[in-house]
């Protein structure tokens, strides 16, 4: 009888640590997801950043755009950096290059790239 009952703890330990292990890995894989997701929103941001300085700036060609910890989203900061080129064919277009860190001073960030054509 003794036997049977360490082998049936010895299974219930197994499947509760199993569980253990699979609710870690799904929280990981969620907080990698939220900051891809703030990443992606930043250069969301990024882009909407360089159209309004082409509109006033036509001269307008890059700038790292650092979010402080106190700026951006849960206490972590952010960087977004901006680059405009002139398109080789059409006078009044740009090409924006954005690319969003989040967050920026950590080895595990989100790294989100984006290219908008933009007519002034």
């Amino acid at each position: 009888m003794l036997i049977i009952v360490m082998v049936c703890l010895l299974l219930v330990s197994m499947i509760g640590a199993s569980m253990l292990r699979l609710t870690f890995a799904l929280r990981q894989q969620i907080q990698r997801e939220q900051l891809r997701l703030q990443a992606t929103w930043l250069a969301e941001a990024g882009v909407e950043r360089a159209a309004a300085l082409l509109m006033t700036n036509q001269n307008y060609v890059a700038e790292d755009w650092r979010l402080k910890a106190d700026d951006a989203i849960n206490g972590k900061p952010a960087l977004v950096k901006i680059r405009v080129e002139a398109d080789a064919k059409i006078v009044n277009r740009r090409v924006v290059f954005v690319v969003a860190d989040f967050p920026s001073d950590s080895d595990q960030r989100a790294r989100v790239s984006k290219r908008v054509v933009i007519d002034l």
